[in-house]
C-alpha cells in the first residue's frame, strides 16, 4: 500500500468535523442523497472520495497531518471544501 493510500485508510479526524455515527462505529456519507455507511475514520464513501480532485484530497490529508491536525481550523476547513465539492458534483450528475 503507497504512502497515500495509507494516509486515505487512515483519515480518523473526519469524525470529529461529522459527529458521533451509528453505534456500528460508522456515520453517512455526508454527501447529499448518499446512503453508504462509512467507518468513522474515512470522511466520505470511496466513490465519492475517488471523484474529489486530487488537490482537494491532498488538502484534507495535509490537515490531518498523521492526526496532530485532527479538528483544527485548516482540518475543518479541508473537509467542508471537500463535501461542498462532492455536492457540486453531484449537483452537475
Amino acid at each position: 500500500m503507497g504512502r497515500i493510500a495509507a494516509l486515505e485508510h487512515d483519515v480518523r479526524a473526519q469524525a470529529v468535523a461529522l459527529g458521533p455515527g451509528a453505534d456500528d462505529g460508522t456515520h453517512l456519507c455526508p454527501v447529499r442523497r448518499c446512503r453508504w455507511r462509512v467507518p468513522q475514520d474515512k470522511l466520505m464513501c470511496p466513490g465519492h472520495w475517488r471523484r474529489l480532485p486530487q488537490p482537494l484530497k491532498g488538502a484534507v490529508l495535509r490537515a490531518w497531518d498523521g492526526g496532530r491536525g485532527a479538528g483544527s481550523p485548516a482540518h475543518l476547513a479541508a473537509i467542508r471544501a471537500a463535501i461542498a465539492a462532492a455536492n457540486r458534483q453531484e449537483a452537475d450528475r
